[in-house]
């Protein structure tokens, strides 16, 4: 069985080692996090070593990058960058509960989707996404890396999102809409127009609440 290693710990990380578990090919070692002190359990998986200690693992191990955070998205992402780990090192992985239409595509490395999830024709998911359980990623709709899409939040058809964007749990994004880089909406919104860079909407109907990543 394939080894593969949490990056991140509690809330995320706990909920993606369960299910990894329960219904994909590899066995998780534990967690890689800068936080908590090695040997601490978190869930049923130990605390093995800081993010920067992943080369000590070997050639044949694999890892999943669970650090998405609501207002952190970009330092996240700059984390991701540093540790400077292959991306071929990222498997997708996707619970066997999920609907994933045939026409549908993840265009790259170290997505996520939780059961209960649903993701409609042409629709293209990037590399680095988390999409929680019950969000429904509409027909058409471009995900690009880096997203964080929460339980519940609704896409419509030929949404687009560039890197970086945070969807909140219960969202709602009217169709044709497009979220910028770094940009988020927050819990219960209903997002019917354009969200510029870096910018926070919150509300229904949304309006901007400030910067997104401060």
């Amino acid at each position: 069985m394939k080894k593969i290693l949490i990056i991140g710990g509690n809330g995320l990380g706990i909920s993606v080692a369960e299910f990894i578990e329960e219904c994909s090919e590899y066995q998780v070692l534990g967690y890689l996090n800068d936080f908590e002190k090695i040997g601490m359990v978190l869930g049923s998986h130990e605390v093995v070593g800081t993010c920067s200690d992943w080369k000590r693992f070997g050639p044949d191990c694999y890892f999943v990058y669970t650090l998405h955070r609501f207002c952190s998205m970009q330092e996240r992402y700059k984390k991701l960058k540093q540790l400077q780990i292959s991306i071929d090192k990222f498997p997708n992985i996707v619970h066997p509960q999920t609907y994933i239409s045939k026409s549908s595509k993840i265009n790259g490395f170290g997505t996520i989707i939780f059961p209960f999830a649903a993701v409609q024709h042409h629709a293209v998911i990037g590399s680095f996404c988390s999409i929680r359980s019950g969000a429904n990623i509409g027909h058409d709709c471009h995900i690009g890396e880096f997203n964080y899409i929460g339980p519940n939040a609704v896409l419509s058809g030929f949404v687009q999102t560039q890197e970086g964007v945070y969807i909140a749990p219960n969202v709602t994004v009217n169709s044709s809409v497009t979220l910028h880089q770094f940009s988020m909406a927050g819990s219960n919104s209903v997002i019917y127009k354009d969200i510029a860079e870096n910018l926070l909407y919150q509300g229904n109907p949304s309006r901007c609440m400030g910067k997104a990543n401060e």
